[in-house]
């Protein structure tokens, strides 16, 4: 791997930091989203038109900003354009039509748990998708402290409700498509520019969902002043943590990368409770939030021994 400055620890929490805040937003921006767009709880086909012109904008304005920025209109070769296609289809697609109809069925902070196993899929299946990358006891004992940090300032949400197709198992799979889609999007964006790799992802992904929330009788009608500007946040901060995340995961380790992914559901309860009114600074939070800390500490860290598991 060459050194770039993307490779530099500090500039690597920086991103991923600030990734983790801007996807965490969007817990309470998507909640609050659904008030302003009149979007009942059993619309599943409004939240899959919802989510689908959300990523849509995203990868416009992905390409948008590229373009300006370059002075041309980027776009893929004749080569690329199937397979940006294909991860359009699993990370953007598959991923949040999955995520929308099962966070339907459970609730917001038992999805933020079982969403997380997500990472689990990236650094396992990373040694397979990804040539030199490695998995090491390291990595593995780094993302379970995370994730028993997510289970801690969620854990009294796993009680009191049975496990569902709909909604456990929906979410399950929306993680398994985020985990396998972002390691794929390192192995596409070594040939490629992560811009066009992201913005074109999201433009056909957001498409795709579109056209299946619309030909399911999807509809979206703005109640309140504040909707399409909210949807244009939403559809920004997708533009910016896809681009930066991609960034990120091209130039490192996947599970150096990736572990950072648990910080999410961190910052979406500490988010939904400012938003939302509900208390954030609580023990509860504090632990979590040191055990995610501690985790993303284990898997960056260099020790010169440490055991591969396979390769």
């Amino acid at each position: 791997m060459r050194e770039n400055w993307v490779t530099r620890p500090g500039v690597i929490l920086s991103v991923a930091v600030a990734v983790a805040v801007l996807w965490g937003s969007a817990y309470p921006g998507v909640k609050i989203g659904f008030s302003l767009w009149r979007i009942e709880t059993g619309d599943f086909a409004s939240k899959i038109l919802f989510a689908g012109t959300r990523f849509f904008l995203a990868g416009v304005m992905t390409i948008a900003f590229a373009s300006l920025r370059e002075r041309r209109l980027i776009r893929p070769t004749r080569q690329e354009l199937p397979v940006l296609a294909a991860l359009g289809l699993i990370l953007t697609s598959v991923q949040y039509f999955f995520y929308y109809i099962g966070l339907a069925h459970i609730s917001a902070s038992k999805g933020a748990i079982l969403f997380s196993s997500g990472t689990f899929t990236a650094v396992l299946a990373a040694p397979l998708i990804v040539r030199g990358e490695q998995l090491t006891i390291r990595k593995v004992l780094g993302c379970l402290i995370g994730f028993v940090g997510v289970v801690v300032v969620n854990g009294s949400a796993l009680g009191g409700e049975g496990i569902t197709l709909l909604g456990e198992g929906f979410i399950v799979i929306a993680a398994v498509s985020f985990g396998l889609g972002s390691t794929w999007s390192k192995v596409v964006s070594t040939h490629s520019s992560p811009t066009i790799v992201t913005g074109y992802q999201m433009l056909i992904g957001g498409a795709l969902l579109c056209l299946a929330g619309l030909l399911v009788g999807g509809r979206l009608t703005p109640v309140d002043p504040g909707a399409l500007p909210l949807l244009l946040y939403l559809s920004f901060l997708s533009a910016a943590a896809f681009s930066l995340w991609t960034m990120l995961l091209k130039y490192n380790d996947v599970g150096k990368v990736t572990v950072y992914n648990f910080l999410v559901p961190i910052f979406g309860t500490l988010l939904s409770g400012i938003f939302l009114h509900e208390p954030v600074l609580t023990m509860r939070n504090l632990i979590a939030l040191a055990l995610v800390c501690t985790g993303i500490v284990v898997v960056n860290c260099h020790l010169s021994r440490t055991k591969r598991l396979y390769q």
